[in-house]
């Protein structure tokens, strides 16, 4: 009788086992699909960047001719953005409006839907604008919206 239940005991695990398996299979399958779509929705945006400084004192000298600038420190250095657009000929229409600034457009992958269509939003303002002052007015309110959303994400 000892053997029986050894066996018994030995056939229900392994059937336990398999259950498991199967069961978590099934559920990681249904959550598979969102996880790939989140990682999808990834768009590229591009940030108008005037520099990158070791210090805060060296980005301050170095920006006393900007009016409208966001800085971002990361890594212990200081990057200066003067806009942000989801549009490469954008990007490159905002950087011509500034003179005797050197702006270096570096493309930037995010997954924030919500940041994405404000940016998009702002984009067509700026698409539709010849006027070099309304230009500049409309690459800071890119800058206030990009802020504005970063400031909400990292407050979570």
């Amino acid at each position: 009788m000892g053997d029986f239940m050894k066996k018994k005991t030995i056939i229900l695990s392994v059937l336990s086992v398999f259950i498991g398996v199967l069961c978590g299979n099934i559920i990681f399958s249904q959550y598979k699909g969102n996880i790939e779509k989140v990682v999808a929705s990834s768009e590229p945006i591009y940030l108008l960047q005037q520099g990158v400084y070791s210090s805060l004192e060296s980005m301050e000298e170095n920006t006393t001719n900007l009016s409208d600038y966001l800085y971002v420190k990361q890594d212990d250095k200081y990057y200066v953005y003067l806009g942000v657009t989801s549009n490469k000929d954008t990007a490159n229409k905002l950087k011509e409006s500034y003179n005797n600034v050197d702006i270096y457009v570096k493309e930037n992958n995010i997954s924030n839907e919500g940041l994405i269509l404000k940016i998009k939003e702002n984009d067509k303002s700026i698409q539709d604008e010849n006027n070099k002052k309304n230009l500049l007015s409309l690459s800071k309110k890119s800058l206030e919206i990009y802020e504005e959303t970063m400031r909400i994400a990292k407050s979570y």
